[in-house]
């Protein structure tokens, strides 16, 4: 619902954000509250910490440095495996890589 800035992610998240933080390793994070706003996606991001301890989504454009937007489900996986993330969400399911 808000992005409130851009911030240095701390050494001991770095590699666990590796797909997240761009190469100036800032990160622009977006809060999402449980309130009724956007319960499905408090619901995804609540299930990934507590379950798999995976601390963070990317919610931005999705490309590979150079490359065009990614606009089909079957690239999305080509490219996210390329890119090292070990899940993403397609059709509102999770995808592991």
């Amino acid at each position: 619902q808000w992005m409130l800035g851009a911030w240095g992610v701390n050494d001991e998240w770095r590699d666990s954000l590796i797909g997240v933080a761009p190469k100036d390793g800032l990160v622009r994070a977006q809060i999402v509250k449980n309130d009724g706003q956007n319960e499905w996606m408090f619901s995804l991001l609540n299930y990934l910490w507590e379950e798999h301890n995976i601390p963070a989504l990317i919610n931005t454009s999705f490309n590979e440095s150079g490359s065009p937007i990614v606009h089909r489900h079957s690239d999305a996986l080509t490219i996210g495996k390329k890119l090292g993330l070990n899940a993403l969400v397609r059709h509102g399911s999770l995808c592991r890589l």
